[in-house]
């Protein structure tokens, strides 16, 4: 299931409760921002508290705990000769960003521009379908460059991952 999150441009999965779908998904898109330079990655849920509160839950008390080195992945860095904090938190946003000029956060409400190159759909099941495809597919209608302005042909760009839970 991880290979399959990180190798094509869209997947979806449909499991029963305890599969550890969001764990993968999340584990997938944190080793993407982790080894691709300027990749942004989103997660969308039902509302953006909700998102925001699975992302917290996932990458902090989940991989965090179980992978304490992807947790020091996590330091403060500097960019611009500003000293950066990889890490924000509010009430419905989380925003994750990494030494490689990635960055991973919530997506949600009333959004329009803000490009990303891939993104998970947290139980796709219980969205809006026009929502998701009238504004959350959109922000995926870029292509991730190299510092050259060249496209990796092997890069799968646009990445979707749909989980969902099996039930309905």
């Amino acid at each position: 299931v991880l290979r399959c999150m990180q190798r094509y441009r869209q997947s979806y999965f449909t499991f029963t409760r305890a599969f550890s779908k969001s764990f993968l998904a999340f584990l997938s898109r944190y080793i993407t921002c982790m080894l691709i330079p300027r990749h942004k990655a989103f997660v969308v849920a039902g509302s953006k508290k909700q998102a925001a509160q699975i992302a917290k839950e996932k990458v902090i008390d989940d991989l965090w705990v179980k992978f304490p080195l992807l947790a020091g992945e996590m330091k403060k860095f500097r960019r611009a000769n500003k000293l950066k904090t990889p890490f924000k938190e509010s009430g419905d946003t989380v925003e994750f960003y990494f030494p490689s000029g990635a960055q991973f956060d919530v997506v949600g409400g009333k959004m329009r521009g803000g490009r990303r190159n891939s993104g998970i759909f947290e139980e796709v099941i219980d969205q809006d379908p026009v929502y998701i495809n009238e504004t959350i597919i959109p922000l995926l209608n870029t292509i991730r460059t190299d510092k050259r302005g060249r496209i990796n042909p092997k890069e799968p760009q646009g990445s979707k991952i749909f989980v969902t839970t099996a039930g309905y």
